[in-house]
């Protein structure tokens, strides 16, 4: 769980940028400059999802903090279909596999 947490606490960077960047490519759009602009696009969804992770993230530890066994579920759930990283995805799994176990 601590390489998880070290791998996303700078996700909030990631998703400073992948909004710069956002905005970056609706000017060049709006200047007819679509090729850069599509380039640009594709690199901003690349930082924004990463920044999914932290979400997935979120909602497993707070999964953790609750004693409702449906509650879990559903965060556990939510968390497994943003999360990106294997890691994480893997992480979430087992928790899932626990809490059915209980």
């Amino acid at each position: 769980m601590e390489e998880l947490c070290a791998k996303t606490s700078f996700r909030w960077e990631d998703e400073r940028k992948g909004h710069i960047l956002f905005r970056l490519a609706e000017t060049k759009e709006i200047k007819g400059e679509n090729e850069e602009a599509k380039r640009i696009y594709l690199l901003a969804a690349d930082y924004l999802l990463s920044s999914l992770d932290s979400v997935s993230l979120s909602l497993y530890r707070a999964a953790s903090l609750t004693n409702l066994k449906e509650e879990k579920r559903a965060f556990l759930e939510r968390a497994k279909m943003i999360a990106k990283s294997p890691l994480l995805k893997e992480e979430i799994d087992k928790s899932l596999i626990d809490l059915e176990k209980r």
